[in-house]
């Protein structure tokens, strides 16, 4: 009878949760199985870094360098004229600007007449420029036009001279030295010579201008100076002129360059303060022995009271009569005569001592009114003088300001004068703001440099090859190594079984039995030796991956038989076939009872390639047409059973067939024969059968090709039916590369020491 398949796993494998990012391990692994990608667009990259250094036009450059010696020329000439100017930074970016201005060029241009220089019309050019050009000359000849027009550079056409200036300002470079005061001009042409000339051009041509606009300049400001002080002459004398006419006018008198009025209204202001210090005094003098009188404070005291005798006589009496109180209640109590007594004096004391306090209070209170009272007066007085200088004030503010203007103008007439003078004296001596410091030599080649080119073409090649390469990891979606198996599925990783290569086909005849018995069952003729490998070859590796998928099955399913395993795939042509012959011969082989039955009704690649011709199989079977023992032949090296099937057009419900009670009932029945039972089940990916019939079934082994199968539909495939995962027994990889997994593995697995192994195993 069938029994229900107990889902036990080898190991209780979980999905583990994703990492922060891959470890030093994966990022190692990737490295090594994309090095040649990122070889190959390093080495594509080098080689167009050497066809760029073959095409490139070489170029030479030459500088000279110039220093804008600011201090020394204004202590000459420009220090007479505008003697506070500092040469900061952006004054030095002026410069750089000048020189690279339209004007300093033209002045290079007519200097080395460049209009007419051959090697300033050069544009220069290798084989491939030269080769570019002449094929542009034959378009244009085969289009009417004049072919000569292609080989005359651009700069003879149209405006000469404006090309002549924009050819300049393209190739020259000016840049400051640090934070110096120094500038390098380079200038870059085809021609050594040419590039030094021009650099030193430029050079000298700065010089002359600024000479010239010095020059320009001084005179200008002479002039303007001319201008000026006569201006300025005439202004402060009639601005002395008005402050002599309002002094008249108004007659201001004046003490200490200050009004009478305002002397006295800040005495006022002063006594006015001071008695307002005085009030806030008295007041609180006065609060504080107020609340000495209200509270009875007997032990306070302000500093009249402390300098009166007659308080201080009574508050001695009323201390000593407080201590004889205190100890005649210690002897007697209170309620002693004497006590009593003594407690009336204390009293009278007490009242005789805030009486005086009072009468002080009354004089601290006198004290405030008189207070206040100078403190009005005062008040009256400051508002009364304040309205009669208050015109005098006014007054005196407009004479300040004529005062003010006349000074201002004569002490500009005074200075405009005194620099008329230093610029008539030093007019004849210019003195120029820049010199030379390093003139220019014939130029270096600057263009191309060799080493950058290739080593730009090197690291583009590099990153474009290394973001492919991580690009290709990223898209690796197939499986490649168990522990993608356990953490993405939560399944045994059984095995990997190498790709086998193809050999010749062996052809084979049947073999009767001698002496006239009964025929017995049809004899296996597996043709294509990958179906036999675990025959001709039981000691090799894909033997051992294969027995110890029959040890996993044992350890899943435990001692129940038959062991019912079907063997399955989650794509076509993954060897699922191939496995389950070859699992099936190989148990066989160890004298178990082992029946192998081809379930995939729609495409039966088991039965094509072990049994030849045509006859009755598992869909007679399952229809009733047939008994299974009647269809059953024989592997003769090792005595397996195999059921075949032929297919049959008419047959469309093979999910029902294959699930169906006469399967149940014939498993059963054959379970009574044989101890391990396969069924090579269709792949699940493509059609029902292999869900229906997984419930038929002890386990399930599912086969996978290895750098093939994406990982998502065998992930898929579980959480829809979670049952195949129930009955998953293991996965197996199949057609691995032996070189390739070792760059998916990590280092110390076994597939690092396949050498060492291999005495173990025999092809």
């Amino acid at each position: 009878m069938l029994q229900t398949p107990h889902p036990l796993k080898i190991a209780d494998y979980r999905r583990q949760p994703v990492d922060d990012g891959p470890d030093l391990e994966t990022i190692l692994g990737a490295v090594r199985r994309r090095a040649w990608l990122v070889a190959l667009f390093a080495l594509v990259g080098g080689l167009f870094g050497l066809v760029y250094l073959l095409a490139a036009v070489p170029l030479y450059t030459a500088s000279t360098q110039l220093l804008i010696d600011t201090r020394d020329s204004q202590s000459a000439q420009e220090a007479a004229v505008m003697p506070d100017v500092v040469f900061d930074d952006a004054t030095v970016d002026s410069q750089v600007e000048i020189l690279r201005s339209e004007r300093i060029a033209g002045a290079v241009i007519d200097k080395l007449d460049l209009l007419d220089d051959k090697r300033f019309e050069n544009t220069g050019g290798n084989l491939l420029a030269i080769a570019t050009r002449a094929i542009g000359g034959l378009f244009d000849m085969a289009g009417g036009g004049d072919p000569r027009a292609a080989l005359v550079d651009p700069i003879r056409g149209g405006d000469a001279r404006r090309e002549a200036v924009a050819k300049l300002r393209q190739n020259l470079a000016v840049d400051r030295v640090g934070h110096t005061h120094v500038l390098d001009i380079a200038y870059t042409s085809v021609d050594p010579g040419l590039s030094a000339e021009i650099a030193n051009a430029y050079g000298e041509a700065y010089i002359d201008d600024k000479l010239n606009a010095k020059y320009e300049a001084t005179r200008r400001a002479g002039v303007w100076l001319q201008e000026r002080i006569a201006d300025t002459e005439e202004r402060a004398k009639t601005a002395e002129l008005a402050v002599q006419n309002f002094r008249g006018e108004h007659d201001l008198m004046s003490a200490s360059g200050e009004l009478l009025s305002d002397q006295q209204l800040t005495g006022l202001n002063g006594q006015l303060i001071a008695a307002r210090a005085d009030v806030g005094q008295a007041e609180a003098r006065y609060r504080r022995i107020r609340e000495i009188i209200d509270n009875k404070e007997t032990d306070a005291a302000v500093t009249e009271a402390l300098n009166s005798s007659i308080i201080s006589d009574l508050r001695s009496r009323y201390l000593q009569a407080s201590k004889q109180y205190q100890d005649v209640v210690a002897q007697v109590g209170r309620k002693h005569s004497q006590a009593i007594k003594l407690a009336g004096d204390m009293r009278q004391y007490e009242r005789l001592i805030f009486e005086e306090l009072k009468r002080i209070a009354e004089v601290y209170r006198s004290n405030v009114e008189v207070a206040k009272s100078r403190v009005d007066s005062l008040e009256g007085e400051v508002r009364k003088l304040a309205g009669t200088t208050a015109a005098a004030t006014e007054t005196q503010s407009r004479l300040r300001e004529l005062e003010r203007q006349a000074s201002i103008y004569r002490k500009l007439h005074d200075e405009l004068v005194s620099r008329h003078e230093e610029t008539s004296e030093r007019n004849s001596f210019p003195i120029t703001e820049a010199r030379v410091l390093t003139p220019a030599g014939p130029g270096a080649k600057s263009h191309p440099r060799a080493t950058l080119v290739l080593a730009v073409a090197l690291f583009c090649g590099t990153a474009l090859g290394g973001g492919l390469a991580a690009f290709a990891e990223y898209r690796d979606r197939v499986f490649r190594t168990g522990d993608q198996v356990r953490d993405e599925l939560g399944v045994e990783f059984i095995g990997m079984l190498h790709l086998l290569q193809p050999k010749r086909p062996v052809l084979r005849r049947k073999r009767r039995q001698a002496g006239g018995e009964s025929e017995a069952p049809s004899i296996v003729e597996a043709g294509d030796p990958m179906l036999r490998q675990t025959i001709d070859a039981p000691l090799s590796g894909f033997a051992e991956t294969l027995r110890t998928t029959k040890i996993a099955c044992d350890l899943v399913i435990g001692g129940k038989l038959p062991k019912l395993v079907g063997i399955v795939s989650i794509m076509p042509d993954e060897g699922k076939t191939t496995v389950s012959k070859n699992l099936a011969s190989l148990v066989a082989s160890a004298e178990q009872r082992v029946l192998l039955i081809d379930a995939d009704l729609r495409n039966p690649g088991l039965t094509r390639e072990t049994v030849k011709g045509n006859g009755i199989g598992l869909i007679d079977v399952l229809s009733g047409r047939a008994d299974w023992h009647e269809t059953l032949v024989e592997e003769r090296e090792t005595g397996l059973h195999i059921l075949p099937t032929f297919h049959s057009r008419a047959v469309t419900h093979t999910g029902d067939l294959v699930s169906s009670p006469r399967m149940q009932a014939m498993l059963a029945e054959a379970g009574a024969h044989y101890d391990y039972i396969f069924v090579d089940l269709p792949p699940i990916g493509a059609v029902v059968d292999a869900r229906a019939a997984a419930r038929l079934l002890d386990g399930l082994i599912f086969v996978v090709e290895w750098g093939k199968t994406d990982r998502k539909l065998l992930r898929d495939a579980f959480r829809n039916d979670p049952g195949l995962h129930d009955r998953c027994v293991g996965v197996l990889f199949n057609k691995v590369d032996a070189q390739k997994i070792k760059l998916y593995e990590s280092y110390g697995h076994v597939s690092y020491y396949d050498p060492s192994y291999a005495k173990y195993y025999r092809s």
